[in-house]
């Protein structure tokens, strides 16, 4: 075979030859071997040389974490072409990032969590392509291409999804050990950590999963973990994708023929989420600054007149899922029956108590200025922004305070449902009276509202109400929707014991808490007509309530896990549910020992 050298003179002898292994060979002799370097060496080379050096670095980094990213995209996505697409645009992701990318001891855990991102994304969006083609080819809305969803895919996916978000110093184990096949002294070199904190910190982020995996509702029997990971070591990346990949790394910015249309638009996708979220988190200090304004100026502003019954105007969902998820917190070590009002932010998960001494289920206006809360035998209202006396606008006295207050689409009604308080022995049917009042305490009116019913929601356009009945239920409740004024009643749902229920934002479909059986324990959403139903979110035996986003594709929901027996304190926590299959987050709720009624404003 010919070959042709050329001297530079800068002292590098290019080789130019038809052949790829003599190119490398002449790589390697002018830049001496990678394999012992580190991922910031490697990344530097490829940043700081547009040559045979970046070339091969480049390629050292495909070789060395390749096999993870195509196992996590293999896991994600069902299709071999979409894994091989979410592959690529996971590397194309790292050469936008290489300038500005730190790397402290390895690039595995970061190229794990974006292709965990890109083949989500990626899923998505294959799914909107296959139910697209479903209805062009006239097939039926549950049609398949016939690619059984088997219980280890699902298992994996969500295993992934759960390391990305294990804290760093029990995720870095887990991806260098468990995904990239790294002995405990390799990662032990890799990290600078003593091998026996490298053992202790996987074996705990392994705990940690498990247990994570068991609260979403997954049976994981003793060694189902390691035998899910083991496998992202051993997936061999074809040559072809690993060359098209190193060499569209090299045409950074003009990667047109090298790469496919579907892999830049993975590739930019993926970009402009995480450009997204940072400016987000950064624009939400700024937001909820000059909110604080204006809630300290609301809170001197008169209250608006009382009006005999609202007329809202239907409005659109809003497309911003921002704001704050409030939620009660009954406190560690607190009072039995004395809860708190906590917001927390979704996208930086910090945490603020903003009321103290409520009883049980506060909800939020849906501005998100004022709460409206009971204690001691009383409705009260009062603004989130602080600086005003809570304000008694019904009394409760002779009934129970427990059904939440349900506020008016523009926040100028309540609407809560009061029972007589039972004896003990009392094993009756609950009855009820739905009263209306203004927030300023005038004009009590009591709807005529089935006894049997609860009120646990107002939709968005003023027109329904939402309840759970004792009314044809076997056990428990059953969810009705009607009028305002008791007309037109529809029964939802049917079997389970459904309750904590919630209009979405534009009211098409009910987000309720079931939790009868194994089968049943979760967030489960249903059509507005009753169709449909389907949980969103396994609880297992925990108890859980959940609420909308503002945009309508997310849930949040607050779950607290109770002991089996013993003095243990319940554990709480906030997961965030994608509606389409994206990403759920969790967070903890170290202070809470109990939490319920969440409210995303």
């Amino acid at each position: 075979m010919a070959t042709k050298t050329t001297d530079r003179g800068d002292g590098v002898v290019a080789i130019k030859q038809n052949s790829g292994a003599l190119r490398t060979l002449g790589t390697l002799f002018n830049v001496g071997a990678v394999g012992g370097q580190t991922d910031g060496e490697l990344l530097g080379r490829f940043v700081a040389r547009r040559d045979g050096a970046a070339e091969l670095a480049f390629a050292a980094l495909v070789e060395r974490h390749g096999p993870m990213v195509l196992s996590v995209c293999r896991t994600v996505l069902r299709d071999e072409n979409d894994a091989h697409d979410a592959f690529q645009a996971t590397f194309l992701v790292l050469v936008h990032k290489a300038g500005s990318l730190r790397v402290r001891e390895t690039l595995g855990p970061w190229l794990h969590a974006v292709a965990v991102r890109v083949a989500s994304c990626a899923r998505s969006a294959a799914a909107r392509r296959r139910r697209h083609e479903a209805n062009f080819a006239g097939k039926a809305p549950g049609w398949s291409d016939g690619t059984p969803a088997g219980v280890d895919e699902d298992l994996g996916r969500i295993l992934h999804e759960e390391i990305r978000r294990l804290p760093e110093r029990y995720r870095i184990p887990v991806v260098l050990c468990d995904l990239e096949g790294r002995s405990h002294q390799q990662a032990s070199r890799a990290l600078g950590w003593p091998v026996g904190t490298v053992k202790s910190r996987q074996a705990r982020g392994r705990a940690r999963l498990r247990q994570r995996l068991t609260r979403r509702g997954l049976a994981t029997p003793a060694g189902l973990v390691s035998a899910l990971t083991s496998g992202a070591a051993r997936a061999a990346v074809p040559p072809a994708t690993a060359g098209s990949t190193v060499q569209a790394a090299l045409r950074f910015g003009s990667e047109s023929g090298v790469v496919s249309a579907r892999v830049t638009a993975l590739k930019n996708g993926a970009l402009k989420v995480m450009v997204f979220s940072k400016f987000r988190s950064a624009a939400l200090v700024a937001a909820l600054a000059g909110a604080s304004l204006a809630l300290t100026w609301g809170a001197v502003r008169p209250a608006p007149a009382a009006v005999p019954q609202e007329k809202v105007v239907a409005a659109a969902p809003s497309r911003k899922p921002a704001g704050k998820i409030y939620f009660t917190a009954g406190t560690v070590g607190g009072a039995k029956n004395s809860y708190s009002v906590v917001g927390i932010d979704p996208e930086t998960r910090e945490q603020t108590t903003v009321l103290d001494g409520c009883q049980v289920r506060p909800r939020v206006s849906p501005n998100g200025r004022t709460v409206a809360y009971s204690r001691d035998d009383a409705l009260w209202v009062r603004s989130l922004a602080g600086g005003d006396e809570p304000k008694k606008i019904l009394d409760l006295k002779g009934s129970t305070g427990g059904t939440p207050p349900v506020w008016s689409p523009a926040g100028r009604q309540i609407v809560i449902s009061l029972a007589e308080k039972k004896e003990p022995q009392d094993q009756g049917p609950w009855v009820f009276e739905t009263v209306r009042v203004n927030v300023d305490g005038s004009e009590r009116t009591e709807l005529p509202i089935p006894h049997e019913d609860v009120v646990l929601d107002w939709s968005s356009d003023g027109k329904w109400l939402l309840t759970a009945s004792s009314r044809n239920a076997k056990i428990g409740w059953q969810l009705y929707v009607m009028r305002p004024d008791g007309s037109d009643q529809r029964q939802v749902t049917e079997g389970g014991n459904p309750f904590f229920a919630r209009f979405s934002p534009d009211g098409r479909r009910l987000l309720y808490t079931d939790g009868t059986t194994d089968e049943r324990r979760g967030i489960w959403v249903v059509g507005f007509d009753g169709k449909d139903p389907r949980r969103v979110l396994a609880t297992g035996g925990a108890h859980a309530s959940a609420c909308w986003s503002p945009d309508g594709k997310r849930i949040a929901a607050v779950v607290t896990d109770r002991p089996d027996g013993g003095q243990d304190v319940p554990a709480c926590r906030l997961v965030v549910v994608d509606l389409d299959g994206g990403d759920n987050v969790e967070s903890p709720l170290p202070e809470a020992r109990d939490s319920t009624m969440p409210d995303w404003r």
